[in-house]
């Protein structure tokens, strides 16, 4: 087990990096904190948390596990330094099964980080059409979100059904134990 909450938090985050799920809970356990703690730590400040390490490399298992133990969309949203979520990342690297977890547990597709991407931007620019299209579903462009003023990325195309024919509508256009650092 690791000496101070610093080396936890390192430890933790590696975990999720790696996809040790078992590792990840035993770590969990013999510390005593909740995995909602675990799911939002950081090993710095200001650094990616578990969550972004498993979205960030498609780890499902580990995912799923930290998600069951979070509040809802405020943590599911977390961002590090650069305000990526880890819905960015998921998205970013493609991995399709991660992005829909996530949305499950009420990640936002709109958010923007600093450098004003929405998570269906980077999944764009990084030709991910299947999780593109995972977050286009996911949220109705009538609501607003973050000032409504999401535009959809270059090459991001939208599908409308008419009944005789189809046709592209494409614009190019807390518990006890260790305290952890969130």
């Amino acid at each position: 087990m690791a000496d101070t909450t610093q080396e936890l938090a390192t430890e933790l985050v590696l975990c999720a990096r790696y996809g040790e799920l078992e590792d990840l809970q035993a770590l969990v356990a013999q510390a005593g904190i909740a995995v909602r703690d675990a799911a939002l730590c950081r090993a710095q400040d200001g650094g990616p948390t578990p969550l972004h390490m498993a979205a960030a490399n498609g780890h499902v298992a580990v995912l799923s596990y930290l998600l069951a133990g979070i509040h809802g969309p405020e943590d599911a949203n977390v961002t590090n330094d650069e305000g990526s979520t880890p819905l960015h990342w998921a998205a970013l690297n493609g991995h399709a099964a991660a992005v829909e977890a996530l949305l499950a547990r009420g990640a936002r597709a709109t958010l923007k980080n600093k450098a004003g991407k929405s998570a269906v931007t980077v999944a764009a620019q990084a030709d991910h059409v299947d999780v593109m299209d995972l977050l286009l579903k996911s949220y109705d462009p009538d609501e607003e979100e973050d000032g409504g003023d999401e535009e959809l990325p270059a090459g991001a195309s939208v599908r409308v059904e008419d009944e005789d024919a189809d046709a592209d509508a494409g614009d190019e256009g807390e518990a006890s134990g260790a305290s952890l650092q969130r």
